[in-house]
């Protein structure tokens, strides 16, 4: 709340109906379906203002978030999904980056920022994504219409790196809430 009052943007979310939500355990599906309505209302009020920086910080910042958590679950309780969904976001951070760097120039928190995620992207190094491009086939089973083939990847992602990568975002986001 106290980052919406200094966006301005405090007036756009309904912070009572989302606590009230998550309190009375209100099915996931609603409350994500009731958080993208508020944050597509928050991105056209910055649009509108002339504030599409951030539009990005705030989708990386959401971004860093679930990356975090998605670690935090894998922690918690390993899974091979998990860690390939961590592994997955390799190419994700790079297009961040990249997206973020339009707006380093005029904001240096941007550019702090980026430098925090491309420390990141380095331990990402270590992940390897192969991709295998074989022709997509069309066969009709039962009267539907299957397709089969089609580029499929592998992921590499060592125990170690994951541990890194996990200890990296806690320590991006740790820092970047206190604004360091």
């Amino acid at each position: 709340q106290k980052i919406n009052q200094k966006l301005r943007i405090d007036s756009v979310v309904n912070f009572k109906k989302l606590q009230t939500m998550v309190k009375a355990k209100e099915g996931l599906d609603t409350l994500l379906m009731v958080c993208t309505i508020e944050l597509e209302r928050i991105n056209q009020v910055l649009h509108d203002k002339g504030r599409t920086e951030l539009v990005v910080v705030m989708l990386a910042g959401g971004w860093l978030k679930s990356l975090h958590l998605t670690c935090e679950g894998y922690a918690q309780q390993p899974a091979e999904l998990l860690k390939i969904r961590v592994g997955e976001q390799k190419i994700i951070l790079e297009q961040l980056i990249l997206l973020l760097s339009f707006y380093e120039a005029k904001y240096t928190y941007i550019q702090k920022f980026i430098e925090k995620l491309e420390i990141l992207d380095k331990i990402y190094k270590n992940v390897t994504i192969t991709f295998d491009k074989k022709p997509e086939m069309r066969k009709e089973i039962n009267g539907q219409i299957v397709v089969e083939g089609g580029t499929t990847w592998q992921i590499d992602i060592d125990n170690n790196t994951l541990k890194q990568i996990h200890q990296k975002t806690k320590e991006i986001l740790a820092n970047t809430l206190e604004g360091k």
